[in-house]
């Protein structure tokens, strides 16, 4: 059966939306490198109780899991970036972020006058968020007709990361941020079929770029079980996908700084052509000049080198993260979405860039022979002068 067939055949239907709001331990790169692997945990040790803390404070939260265990696998650095003026600002704080193995299921009512609905959707609006969260990422989901609308499910998916900024923004034991891009771009719809239909469930399929992943229905607690299930299968992958995209951004960034390091560079040359290299007094500027120009040319290779590493690293990942999720069993329809938010990297073409550095490079080191010769020279017409001095003295004598 098709998708628009199946869906005639369900009992109850889910929008959802995955993305990232990360709970931060403020601290510098520098402390957390400092830091043994067992001091940074110790970080996240009370993380858990104060969530459940924030829960019970906050008004619209109708339920909650009563605990969560401080099991980590790990932590995101998450460093604070200025952006431009016209991205919105999602890299508000530096600091570590916990990638716990459990996590907190909630329910919050959250009415329509509180949402930033868009005035072009007319439909009915989810009031009732159901989220699955783990201090790192989050399923929001949520009962609704809106199947197949990708535009309503992000707006349905930003509402949900405000919920959670509302619900654990007043601690002062940890800080509230998203990373770009804060959700994956695919919408995800759980279809709950009537048990008479005949086929192998659980089932997924993909439309318009979103996923759908069908269910037997069974009973109404047995819905949710499900949904944390998928979340519990998908969550290491889509960690995974946020950590190569902070690596993406890491090398987009050190491609840049590699750039600029390298356009300053033809003017420190030009500088060197424009004097005259034989008149003795441009030698304290053309040897100002021809340092700076060999110290730039270093940076250059410096960041070079870097770039060379992060992108070895992202390939290696890419290729056994791709061949992970080629095979599991739900994100196996979107390896083509994940594949392609790295496509860009390693893509520049870098040979002008190292093509002109070894020009540069080469021309300073005719400068510094030019240099030495005509120090040399200077040297011998003293030593020269000298000598023929004393000579005469000599023979005066």
């Amino acid at each position: 059966m098709t998708i628009d067939e199946l869906l005639t055949h369900g009992k109850k239907t889910y929008i959802a939306k995955i993305g990232n709001t990360f709970l931060v331990s403020p601290m510098s790169e520098e402390t957390v490198e400092s830091m043994s692997p067992k001091e940074v945990d110790k970080c996240f040790v009370e993380f858990p109780g104060e969530m459940i803390k924030c829960l019970k404070n906050t008004p619209n939260v109708i339920n909650y899991s009563p605990d969560m265990e401080s099991k980590l696998i790990g932590s995101f650095y998450i460093e604070e970036r200025k952006l431009e003026e016209e991205e919105p600002k999602t890299f508000e704080v530096s600091g570590v972020a916990p990638n716990f193995f459990d996590n907190i299921n909630f329910q919050v009512m959250w009415p329509r006058k509180n949402q930033e609905v868009p005035s072009w959707y007319w439909g009915e609006a989810v009031e009732t968020f159901n989220i699955i969260y783990d201090g790192a990422i989050f399923l929001a989901f949520g009962e609704s007709t809106a199947v197949g609308d990708g535009a309503y499910t992000w707006e349905f998916g930003k509402e949900a990361m405000k919920i959670i900024r509302s619900c654990f923004s007043k601690s002062s034991l940890f800080q509230v941020t998203s990373i770009g891009p804060i959700m994956l771009h695919p919408a995800i719809y759980f279809i709950f079929l009537d048990p008479s239909v005949g086929m192998t469930l659980p089932t997924t399929d993909i439309k318009d770029d979103d996923l759908y992943v069908f269910f037997r229905y069974e009973s109404e607690g047995d819905c949710q079980v499900m949904v944390q299930h998928f979340f519990d299968s998908v969550a290491y992958q889509v960690k995974e996908h946020i950590g190569n995209e902070l690596v993406r951004v890491e090398i987009l960034e050190t491609e840049e700084k590699f750039r600029n390091k390298f356009e300053t560079l033809p003017p420190l040359h030009r500088g060197l052509l424009e004097m005259n290299s034989w008149n003795p007094v441009n030698i304290p500027r053309r040897y100002s000049y021809t340092r700076q120009l060999r110290e730039g040319i270093c940076e250059c290779y410096e960041l070079y080198v870097e770039l060379m590493d992060l992108q070895a690293y992202i390939n290696e990942q890419r290729s056994r993260y791709m061949s992970d999720i080629s095979k599991h069993h739900f994100l196996a329809l979107l390896a083509d979405y994940f594949e392609d938010q790295l496509s860009d990297v390693g893509k520049t073409d870098l040979s002008p860039i190292l093509q002109g550095l070894q020009f540069f490079g080469d021309e300073t080191r005719m400068v510094m022979t030019g240099r030495s010769s005509l120090l040399a020279a200077l040297i011998g017409a003293l030593v020269a002068s000298a000598i023929y001095a004393i000579a005469s003295a000599l023979l005066g004598q």
